[in-house]
């Protein structure tokens, strides 16, 4: 451990169908786990139907601990992966459990199975430099402004995710049908529902965290 890097941030989501009925007693239960033993824990859970997404900060027992404690409440969870990452503080305010209708607003129903293949960072510049893959961008206005890929293509003036899918066919005509395309976001959890709304006949990629 780096010196003065005591605490991790750590955070993971997964697309898993939960029962509707249960996400209260979920809440309640991982609410109890906190007060009764990862009190100083900081965070925000968000528990829907289609699945749950959660953001940590804390010591390291802490955060595994309620790691633990998720994978312990929910029937039936699968594991997912976090990503963790050093730092001096815990940078979450206080500790929260929420049930929502969605874990992210969008129009466009997901299916049963992924369109895109899941690629690690890896192996992002090999697809770029040996096929010519094209970078898309499924980020909002803002933060495409604070920095993006090189030659990325974005959705212009896109100030909501939820309207991306009607955006979809400004851009379609920039997405080769003989190259791989490759959408980006910040956690991956965008990606994961913009996939749904890309044309049909794409070799499609989601980059992995």
């Amino acid at each position: 451990m780096a010196e003065g890097l005591s605490y991790v941030d750590a955070s993971g989501y997964i697309f898993h169908r939960l029962s509707p009925s249960s996400l209260a007693a979920y809440r309640i239960s991982i609410l109890q786990k906190h007060t009764e033993l990862f009190s100083t824990l900081t965070g925000t859970i968000l528990l829907a139907p289609e699945g749950l997404n959660v953001r940590l900060s804390g010591s390291d027992a802490d955060v595994a601990g309620m790691k633990q404690c998720i994978a312990d409440v929910i029937d039936g969870l699968p594991s997912f992966v976090y990503k963790d990452t050093r730092t001096s503080q815990a940078n979450l305010p206080r500790f929260l459990v929420k049930v929502k209708k969605h874990l992210i607003a969008f129009p466009v129903p997901m299916g049963k199975r992924p369109v895109a293949k899941s690629l690690r960072a890896s192996e992002l510049k090999r697809l770029v430099e040996e096929e010519g893959a094209v970078l898309l961008d499924t980020r909002n206005d803002y933060e495409v402004k604070l920095g993006k890929f090189r030659n990325a293509i974005t959705f212009s003036g896109l100030s909501k995710f939820q309207d991306l899918s009607s955006q979809v066919r400004e851009v379609s005509d920039q997405l080769p049908a003989n190259k791989p395309v490759v959408m980006y976001c910040t956690g991956g959890i965008r990606c994961e529902k913009a996939q749904y709304a890309m044309p049909s006949g794409l070799d499609l990629y989601q980059l992995e965290g």
